[in-house]
């Protein structure tokens, strides 16, 4: 009630009209956490970087939402999200889920930026708040290998310029269809080098029952980049990803996710990697969760690399989680990557290679003691 109170005083500023029509409200995510790294034992001499200490914002926010009724069970729905850093103050305007869209009886259909199927399987699934910093699945799961390691796939982040459709819920299936426009459409008199016309689209669908969440996604992105091209590495993305959780009545819970990411690259090269997680949850308390996981990408595939051996990696996270109340949570979290030779995966977000960099065969490890509070 106090949220949607603050809410309806803010909004009354820009539109009083607006206001006696809709039902708004502002919540958010607050997350810091004082954190400790290194990234040692690099292949290559000096190459590592030596343990630091860092505070450092996860994932933190505040959206203002809300809906209005128009009738016959037709809903108009609005989001706007801003992330922003704890630690600095510095924020970064409708970085996340902002869209406006309508809601009925045949489903949801929303325009803007949003997190996408692919994304979705891999934020509720993981088993750390909001799936950011240290120990964050996204360290290894949905990364496409490039010449130094890993770089975050374009399923993980959210999809912008995009129309999305969800259906109704129908005994416990959901199916969702995005499309994203790239934009970015160059001149007819382009030369082969440097035409684009990117685009992408998921295909996904879920199944809740009970205890149980099962998903799968499908992606494909076309940069429209000729095999000659200098604009743009990748021709096309291919994603597949599968989850799956169940919740005891206890409250613990095991999930495990299966990625495949396959890229077609400039020069009639290809790259294709899989990868898993696996994770648990055991409540020790009414109050406190044990959490362990472990992921883990095999070597590559493909003739981009004159040799695939030694690009794998895997990684182990330890942590403990206790509710102070509903909002608010104090964390401990553990995590090291152990990179083969030729790699260099980092932590999803917030990784050890921020503020400086390290080479192939470094294996980031982190601790981090941080407080959540949800508003």
């Amino acid at each position: 009630m106090q949220k949607k109170l603050i809410a309806l005083a803010i909004a009354g500023f820009t539109s009083t009209a607006g206001l006696a029509q809709s039902n708004a409200t502002i919540y958010g995510v607050m997350d810091a956490s004082l954190e400790s790294v290194r990234a040692n034992d690099a292949t290559t001499a000096g190459a590592s970087r030596g343990g630091f200490g860092r505070v450092n914002s996860n994932s933190s926010y505040i959206g203002y939402k809300g809906t209005e009724d128009l009738g016959d069970g037709l809903k108009a729905l609005f989001q706007f999200e801003t992330g922003f850093s704890a630690d600095t103050g510095v924020y970064t305007p409708a970085g996340r889920d902002t869209f406006v869209g309508l809601q009925g009886n045949a489903g949801t259909v929303k325009l803007g930026i949003f997190t996408g199927a692919s994304r979705t399987i891999g934020t509720r699934l993981d088993l750390l708040p909001g799936r950011s910093g240290i120990g964050s699945s996204d360290s290894i799961i949905g990364r496409a290998i490039n010449k130094t390691g890993g770089s975050a796939t374009f399923f993980d982040t959210r999809l912008s310029n995009a129309i999305g459709y969800t259906t109704p819920t129908y005994n416990g299936f959901t199916g969702v269809i995005n499309y994203a426009a790239g934009e970015n459409k160059t001149l007819d008199s382009a030369t082969a080098a440097t035409q684009l016309n990117g685009k992408a689209y998921e295909l996904g669908a879920s199944y809740v029952n009970g205890p149980w969440y099962v998903a799968y996604a499908y992606g494909k992105r076309d940069t429209g980049a000729s095999q000659t091209s200098t604009a743009s590495s990748i021709i096309n993305w291919k994603s597949n990803r599968i989850g799956a959780g169940y919740t005891f009545t206890e409250g613990h819970k095991i999930n495990f996710i299966w990625d495949q990411q396959k890229q077609d690259l400039i020069g009639n090269t290809n790259l294709d990697k899989d990868a898993w997680s696996l994770q648990g949850l055991y409540k020790v308390s009414p109050a406190g969760s044990l959490i362990a996981a472990y992921s883990k990408t095999g070597d590559a595939s493909g003739n981009y690399r004159a040799s695939n051996a030694g690009t794998g990696a895997k990684e182990i996270t330890l942590a403990y989680l206790h509710a102070l109340s509903k909002r608010t949570m104090l964390k401990a979290v553990w995590s090291k990557i152990s990179n083969d030779n030729n790699v260099a995966y980092d932590f999803g977000a917030n990784g050890a290679a921020v503020g400086g960099s390290f080479g192939n065969g470094a294996d980031p490890t982190g601790l981090a003691l941080g407080v959540r509070h949800a508003f």
